[in-house]
């Protein structure tokens, strides 16, 4: 029996090991520096926890992806790695231009909130690369009545309800309505200033800015970094209070003062 048990823990650690590296497998040789050396420098605890969070793409959304021009045939589709880098760099770097935002910051909400994978889709209707909701994105787009794009006009003219997953999953519309859509909630709260204002932003990207007023920002006690801290910490889920700490982090801000 114990010659057993050995064997099949022998064998579980064996495909854990290949899990691994297959996975570290799928991302392309010639990754930007700076992708490369956050991606694969992360623990493999922490690998494995995010991975668990989040799930596979179906069918239906690989079949979507894989048919744009976008897609790379290198990389494995079951691991949601279906778009290079090299084109998510530039991606990031035209949201980065069109909103005003660091590209260092809309990377790393990207990496934070999807892992570079754009067909995760989350159970609360979160899609892509930057977790948007559609009705954060009939909500972006109307505020840009004005923007040329046609993708804001086609998310200006629908209805929430008329979309769908697939509507989101574009790699370049989904990091566009995400990082407008930011940069929208920092400019909502400069009236408190930098760094609040950016911590409030994803503090609201990802509580919703529902729940950071009810919350946070309707305490009248709350007036400085410090104040704000400490309410994150007694009133926001660990998951909002993690998602800003990783973020600031990943963008390589100074938490003490960004």
């Amino acid at each position: 029996m114990r010659v057993l048990l050995s064997a099949v823990w022998s064998a579980a650690s064996l495909v854990a090991v290949v899990v691994v590296v297959h996975h570290n497998e799928a991302w392309p040789a010639h990754l930007p520096a700076q992708i490369k050396g956050a991606a694969w420098e992360q623990g493999v605890d922490e690998q494995l926890q995010d991975a668990a969070s989040m799930p596979q793409a179906t069918p239906a959304v690989i079949e979507i992806l894989t048919a744009g021009d976008d897609a790379d045939p290198a990389l494995r589709v079951d691991s949601n790695r279906v778009i290079s880098m090299q084109r998510l760099e530039e991606i990031i770097a035209e949201a980065a231009e069109s909103t005003g935002l660091d590209i260092d910051l809309i990377r790393a909400v990207v990496r934070t909130e999807s892992d570079f994978r754009p067909s995760v889709v989350s159970s609360a209707g979160a899609v892509g690369l930057m977790q948007v909701r559609p009705v954060a994105a009939v909500d972006t787009a109307s505020r840009m009545s004005g923007h040329k794009s046609e993708w804001a006009k086609r998310f200006a003219e629908r209805d929430i309800a008329d979309i769908n997953h697939e509507d989101l999953l574009d790699p370049q519309v989904n990091v566009l309505l995400g990082s407008h859509y930011l940069a929208h909630l920092r400019e909502r709260y400069s009236s408190y200033g930098e760094p609040m204002a950016l911590w409030l932003a994803l503090a609201a990207y990802n509580w919703g800015p529902g729940n950071v007023y009810r919350h946070i920002t309707s305490n009248p006690h709350m007036n400085n970094l410090n104040d704000l801290r400490w309410l994150l910490n007694r009133r926001a889920p660990y998951e909002t209070r993690a998602f800003i700490h990783r973020v600031l982090e990943r963008s390589n801000m100074r938490l003490e003062t960004a």
